[in-house]
């Protein structure tokens, strides 16, 4: 168990910006298939249950890892999340092993309120641009009418 305990805190050292969410998961179901196949004597202690249902808590926060993220948020809802979960994250120096400690399945509801408003602004952000770039191809005349220009 030791072995697996520590791959559990190398994972947990991972700065968040180098997480790759697929890789993540095949690394925790990698561990999950370890922890599967130790022998009988040993998936028997306790110890081994308490390493499966921390190994199984770290899948279910999986979902979380991949909404977090996302493209669309930004650097503002960062510092939302983090004042909701009221946690004393910086995210220059923020670890795999921080958000994992937050128990994100219990502040689901928190998480999804700001991806959606993340994905809003974002769907937003993206319409603004179209139109923009619509506008930036238009060219008008200038006309004189009535000693005016129009």
């Amino acid at each position: 168990l030791s072995l697996i305990w520590k791959r559990i805190n190398d994972m947990k050292q991972l700065p968040w910006a180098a997480i790759v969410p697929r890789k993540l998961r095949a690394s925790l179901d990698d561990l999950v298939r370890d922890l599967k196949n130790l022998p009988a004597r040993v998936r028997e202690y306790s110890s081994h249950e308490y390493t499966m249902s921390c190994v199984k808590s770290f899948v279910s926060a999986n979902s979380h890892i991949v909404e977090l993220k996302s493209e669309s948020l930004k650097e503002r809802h960062w510092r939302q999340l983090i004042q909701m979960l009221r946690v004393p994250w910086s995210l220059s120096d923020l670890t795999l092993g921080d958000v994992w400690e937050v128990d994100l399945d219990r502040h689901s509801k928190i998480v999804h309120e700001i991806l959606a408003q993340a994905q809003g602004e974002m769907g937003l952000e993206e319409y603004m641009k179209h139109v923009k770039e619509l506008w930036a191809g238009f060219e008008l005349d200038m006309v004189d009418y009535q000693h005016r220009t129009y």
